[in-house]
């Protein structure tokens, strides 16, 4: 999903799997990807913020496929992430804490 344009009052409010929901700005993109049913992944969803949909989705597929070493990739490249565990707990990065600064 892609943001483009003029923001309508109160910005891009999307609705988050399972529940809350977050504003992106204009030129801002977000995907989500679950894990389905492979147990190769420590995730079950991973929703990560970028500029365009395209990084937004690869960062997605790739924090499933890095496991532990997720968090600190996507970290590494300042990303909105979140990503909810396979127990269902859900883990942030620092960027996610304001997504509005995608």
């Amino acid at each position: 999903m892609a943001t483009a344009g003029n923001c309508p009052a109160g910005g891009w409010q999307i609705d988050l799997p399972g529940g809350g929901t977050v504003e992106l700005p204009a030129g801002a993109a977000m995907s989500t990807r679950t894990a389905g049913d492979s147990r190769d992944s420590l995730w079950r969803e991973v929703t990560v913020i970028a500029a365009d949909a395209v990084w937004a989705d690869a960062a997605c597929a790739t924090a499933l496929r890095r496991g532990l070493g997720a968090m600190r990739w996507l970290e590494q490249y300042g990303m909105p992430a979140r990503l909810i565990d396979e127990s269902g707990h859900t883990h942030t990065t620092a960027a996610w804490s304001n997504p509005r600064a995608a």
